[in-house]
């Protein structure tokens, strides 16, 4: 059940910032430097960045979870 809730974050935090409309409340992230996303999580998970939202998805996930959302994430490259 754990693992599960841990991969239901990680593909929600996808499908927000991966894909999302490119707007001042929702940023494309697809494309964005791997380090960069996983230092703002890391923020968001230590609520440096006081972003309820972000805060609540970002604290389930474990590093490696970080890891791979962020290496996700660059890997989709700039987005139309």
């Amino acid at each position: 059940m754990q693992q599960t809730n841990r991969i239901s974050r990680a593909w929600i935090l996808q499908l927000l910032l991966g894909v999302a409309a490119g707007t001042d409340a929702f940023p494309r992230l697809a494309g964005q430097h791997r380090e960069y996303l996983i230092k703002q999580l890391g923020s968001f998970q230590s609520n440096m960045r006081n972003v309820a939202v972000m805060h609540g998805v970002a604290l389930g996930l474990q590093r490696a979870d970080i890891q791979a959302v962020a290496a996700y994430l660059q890997s989709l490259g700039q987005l139309p």
